[in-house]
């Protein structure tokens, strides 16, 4: 079996630079989404696509909050024989504040 060779110490920072810029499109694809207002004409229709969009928009600030949270956990991992992607808790970073009120 051939010797394990250390991990590139670069790659973390690398790969956490990419979580934070994916965490970060997402964000910003959410504010977009609820930026964007369409108006059916049709009450019952409009009641089901403002509920797909603040479930869409929602599940995308998920998304970011999570790529967030893992970034910060490889800048923060010990580089040798950390315990990369093995943080405290649940593993989850998502931080569900206050709802949005974009339609008032």
């Amino acid at each position: 079996m051939p010797a394990a060779r250390p991990p590139d110490p670069t790659l973390s920072d690398d790969l956490a630079e990419q979580l934070r810029r994916s965490s970060h499109a997402a964000l910003k694809a959410s504010h977009e989404l609820v930026a964007h207002y369409s108006d059916t004409g049709d009450t019952p229709t409009q009641r089901d696509v403002d509920t797909l969009i603040d479930h869409v928009a929602d599940t995308l600030q998920a998304l970011a909050d999570s790529l967030a949270g893992s970034s910060r956990e490889l800048q923060t991992a010990e580089p040798q024989g950390g315990s990369l992607g093995q943080g405290e808790g649940d593993g989850s970073s998502a931080d569900f504040g206050p709802g949005r009120d974009h339609r008032a």
